[in-house]
């Protein structure tokens, strides 16, 4: 869990990259789509690459 507020950041319409706050723990090497989002406290564990976070997703805070 975050121990400090998250940060919004400006969107730059040409940044295609996912996003994944400081806080988010990523297990394994998922695949994450155009402008994915991982927000503050998100939990995402992938065996191999069985994880596929979509083109626009976005796994919220606290998510597992």
């Amino acid at each position: 869990m975050s121990k400090t507020l998250a940060t919004a950041l400006p969107v730059d319409d040409g940044d295609i990259a996912p996003r994944i706050a400081s806080s988010t723990v990523v297990i394994g090497r998922p695949s994450l789509g155009q402008r994915a989002l991982l927000s503050e406290g998100a939990v995402v564990r992938a065996s191999g690459r069985g994880v596929w976070i979509g083109t626009g997703s976005a796994v919220i805070e606290n998510c597992v």
